[in-house]
């Protein structure tokens, strides 16, 4: 009994060092890489959503990960310009409101916590 309590002592500390050591490598790529192709869609139909309460753009895809990624820029002061263009909507969110890097690094913030999910599976 003993040694299975121990054993899953060990195997908790190293699923949690292995989360741990993901999410650094997940966060320390921020700086280095530019937008994904999707990022900007994703994005605009995020802060769409925030701002208006709309969501029009794309609809095909569920609207949870696109809230989780555009809260955080929203939270910041990001806000929809009202393109009828999901890409140019995007862009314009990324390249010409606020800082490109700073939004782009929160908006990957907000998807982390489904990464913490999948490790907790």
């Amino acid at each position: 009994m003993t040694d299975a309590i121990g054993s899953a002592k060990i195997y908790r500390g190293l699923s949690l060092l292995v989360t741990v050591v993901a999410l650094l490598a997940v966060v320390s790529t921020y700086k280095y890489f530019d937008h994904t192709l999707d990022e900007p869609a994703h994005l605009a139909a995020g802060i769409q959503l925030l701002d208006t309460g709309e969501y029009t753009y794309d609809r095909q895809h569920p609207p949870l990960a696109r809230l989780a990624l555009s809260v955080l820029p929203w939270l910041d002061g990001t806000a929809a310009t009202g393109n009828p263009n999901l890409w140019e909507e995007g862009y314009s969110l990324l390249y010409e409101q606020r800082d490109y890097h700073e939004t782009l690094m929160l908006a990957r913030l907000g998807i982390l916590p489904f990464l913490l999910i999948l490790a907790a599976a």
